[in-house]
C-alpha cells in the first residue's frame, strides 16, 4: 500500500507538471514600414473607424513550440519612424486572430492624424500595465524615449473597434493561442512617412505538452519501483 501511494503521489505531481507555465522569449527579424514605400492605402472615417487596412505592412514571425497561456511583453529593438500617429502593432496568432499593441497614439479624430512626434530608433518594451503611456497630444510633437510603455487601443473616434478585421483590444495577459508562427504587423496609416524595426521579441507563459510530462513522470515511477 505505501507503494501504491508513493507512485500515485508522484503521478499526480507529474500529471500538475503538464498544467504549469514556463516561460518563454522568441526573437524575430526587422525590417521596413511598410514593407515598401512610405505608407497609405488605409481607410479610418471619424464615423464607421477602418474600413480598409493599409497596403504593405511590416510582417515579422516567430515559431512557438507550445501554446501560449499569456503574453508577458513585446519588445521592439531599434523602432524608427517619423509620426508615430500612424502607426499600429499588432500580435496575430497562428490562427490569424489579432491583438493591438498599440494603435496610432493621439489618434482622437481621423481628422488630426495622431502625434506627430518620432520613434528615434530605441527599444521600445510593451507591456499591459506598468510603463509609460505613448504621447497622445494632437497639437505638440513628442517623440517618445526608449523605455517601457502600456498597451494603448486609442480613445474617442480612434479607438479600435474590438473584433474589426478579426483584430482585437486583447490585454497581454490574457492573449493566448496555440503553438505555431506568431506574427507582428506593423501597420502605417498615412502616407509620406516611414520607419524600420532591427528586431523583435516575443516574451510570453507557454503551457507545455501534457504528454511530454507525464511520459517523463510514468519513467520516474518506473526508476523508483525497480530501486525498491
Amino acid at each position: 500500500m505505501i507503494r501504491i501511494a508513493t507512485a500515485s503521489a508522484a503521478l499526480l505531481a507529474a500529471s500538475g507538471m503538464a498544467f504549469a507555465t514556463v516561460p518563454f522569449s522568441g526573437s524575430g527579424p526587422g525590417g521596413n514600414i511598410p514593407a515598401v514605400g512610405t505608407g497609405g492605402g488605409g481607410s479610418w472615417t471619424s464615423t464607421g473607424g477602418p474600413t480598409v487596412l493599409p497596403n504593405d505592412p511590416f510582417v515579422s514571425t516567430i515559431s512557438v513550440p507550445d501554446d501560449i497561456k499569456s503574453v508577458k511583453s513585446i519588445e521592439i529593438s531599434g523602432l524608427t519612424h517619423t509620426w508615430i500617429g500612424d502607426v499600429q502593432a499588432v500580435l496575430v496568432s497562428p490562427d490569424n486572430i489579432g491583438h493591438n499593441i498599440f494603435v496610432r497614439p493621439g489618434l482622437f479624430n481621423p481628422g488630426t492624424f495622431g502625434n506627430s512626434g518620432d520613434f528615434l530608433g530605441g527599444d521600445y518594451t510593451f507591456v499591459e500595465s506598468g510603463g509609460s503611456d505613448l504621447p497622445t497630444s494632437t497639437t505638440t510633437a513628442v517623440n517618445p524615449p526608449a523605455g517601457t510603455y502600456n498597451q494603448a487601443f486609442g480613445v474617442g473616434a480612434g479607438m479600435w473597434p474590438d473584433g474589426g478585421f478579426s483584430i482585437f483590444n486583447t490585454p497581454m495577459g490574457s492573449i493566448s493561442g496555440g503553438g505555431g508562427d506568431w506574427t507582428l504587423v506593423i501597420y502605417d496609416w498615412a502616407v509620406g512617412d516611414a520607419g524600420a524595426l532591427t528586431g523583435w521579441t516575443l516574451n510570453a507563459n507557454l503551457v507545455p505538452t501534457p504528454g511530454a510530462v507525464v511520459i517523463f513522470g510514468l519513467a520516474g515511477l518506473a526508476g523508483l519501483r525497480r530501486r525498491r
